[in-house]
């Protein structure tokens, strides 16, 4: 058997300036929708607007985000692979964390927490505390998790810590804080406004950015493991 080795190498900063040239973009592709919607009053534009439309569905920006979820979800196996290796005491944490984006992925892919505010919602009798219901689970769970997860996050190293800070801060204040106040306009108006959308395209601008962060720090604490993901690939002898 003649056994060949492909080698994937991944350059930190080069993969953090491909994911902010690309998060631009959207974004600016979002602002020249939401202009051709509110101020030209061209709600579809030949399909460009639902096409670049941050705040929608199936289209490049949560093509984008489901994306970097799942490559944040990667990285965390890899590491936790690597820790799991050496048999470190945090190694489960990395592999739980990789799951939980997977889960991420998969509910920017198909709006599971959309689902769940339907849901929570409808049972509700008289005046919804929350217009996005979901909040309330997620936060709870949320909270599950940084009690757990506060040992795991101060045994990181000064740089790798200060970057998961970072970019959980700004990833929960787009996506919870923003979120609210989203919610907030949508119950005294009517959801279809600028000042509506105009909130949605900040909330996921914070959520995306805080997420490329994330993985320039999951990068960094790779290549701090010296880690390496070589794929095999045997045939057979002519």
């Amino acid at each position: 058997m003649i056994t060949d080795y492909m080698e994937i190498r991944i350059h930190a900063k080069k993969l953090l300036w491909v994911l902010v040239v690309f998060l631009i973009v959207l974004n600016l592709a979002n602002l020249f929708a939401l202009a051709l919607r509110y101020y030209w009053d061209y709600p579809y534009a030949a399909g460009i607007v639902p096409l670049f439309d941050i705040n929608g569905e199936d289209n490049f920006p949560s093509t984008y985000s489901t994306i970097i979820l799942f490559l944040c979800a990667g990285l965390l196996a890899m590491i936790g692979a690597a820790k799991r290796e050496r048999q470190h005491r945090f190694a489960v944490h990395w592999l739980v964390l990789s799951i939980i984006f997977v889960y991420l992925g998969i509910d920017e892919s198909i709006s599971i927490h959309e689902h769940i505010s339907y849901r929570l919602s409808a049972s509700w009798d008289g005046d919804k505390p929350l217009y996005f219901a979901w909040i309330l689970p997620y936060g709870l769970l949320l909270l599950l998790l940084a009690w757990k997860y506060w040992k795991f996050l101060n045994h990181l190293r000064p740089q790798i810590k200060r970057l998961f800070i970072v970019a959980g801060s700004v990833f929960l204040l787009g996506a919870i804080g923003f979120e609210m106040l989203s919610g907030l306009i949508a119950m005294q108006y009517e959801p279809e406004n600028l000042w509506y959308a105009a909130l949605g395209s900040v909330e996921e601008l914070m959520e995306m950015t805080g997420i490329v962060i994330f993985i320039y720090a999951l990068c960094l604490q790779l290549a701090m493991e010296d880690a390496k993901l070589t794929i095999s690939i045997d045939r057979p002898e002519k």
